[in-house]
């Protein structure tokens, strides 16, 4: 008899949702983050250098209307529209192991070469949030000589969902650190790594082997694909 009764409420509860008669429309408005809604269009940081996500990449029109002549690509994806744009593609993960440092130089150039020739560069990854963005304030900071933290409250600025991972903030703080000399900043790296290797042992609360793991490592590809009749 329970379990019947449970079964007409159950149905009444069901016939109420579905014979209910139609009241005015609610007047509900929903708030959402602009940069969520066109994820597509690249966002520009400085005149002429812009960031976003891998959906941009596909937004030959968005790009074009840009002014986007030069695109570095980190998604590991492979170039989308190579005969329009100028490519320097990047293998890199968005991992804290990940060697940032190795890749500045050639991005640096590249982004310079752009705008230089009266271009403007897009920056994407996948997200749009940490590979991307570390490469523009790696930029930014050797274009500008500033630090790390107000080169990247700029990048943060134009696009909120902006975050580099751990390794890489601390690798750009180290570039900061060592005026812009990717070479110093790796040996500031060493030192420090080996810094908590040798604490390690004397406390003996972390694990060595796993502190002489966590070393950097480097990018798998760069490669470089310039567009017919433009040269870089």
């Amino acid at each position: 008899k329970r379990k019947k009764e449970k079964k007409k409420k159950f149905r009444r509860f069901i016939m109420s949702f579905k014979f209910k008669k139609k009241g005015p429309p609610m007047n509900l408005s929903l708030n959402l983050d602009s940069d969520v809604i066109a994820d597509n269009i690249p966002v520009q940081v400085v005149p002429g250098l812009f960031v976003g996500s891998i959906h941009c990449s596909f937004n030959e029109v968005g790009m074009r209307n840009a002014g986007v002549t030069h695109i570095i690509n980190t998604s590991g994806t492979p170039a989308t529209y190579p005969s329009t744009f100028t490519y320097l593609s990047i293998s890199i993960r968005d991992k804290d192991y990940s060697n940032l440092l190795s890749c500045i130089p050639a991005c640096n150039i590249f982004i310079e070469a752009g705008l230089e020739s009266g271009g403007s560069v897009l920056v994407h990854c996948t997200g749009g949030r940490s590979r991307s963005a570390a490469i523009v304030t790696a930029y930014l900071m050797s274009s500008k000589e500033i630090l790390f933290n107000k080169a990247f409250h700029i990048v943060k600025t134009a696009r909120s969902l902006a975050a580099c991972n751990a390794g890489f903030e601390a690798q750009l703080h180290a570039y900061g650190e060592m005026k812009f000399d990717v070479h110093r900043a790796h040996q500031l790296l060493l030192r420090q790594h080996m810094e908590r290797v040798a604490e390690g042992r004397r406390s003996q609360e972390t694990s060595v082997r796993s502190l002489a793991t966590r070393t950097l490592t480097n990018p798998l590809r760069i490669k470089l694909m310039v567009r017919e009749k433009n040269i870089l």
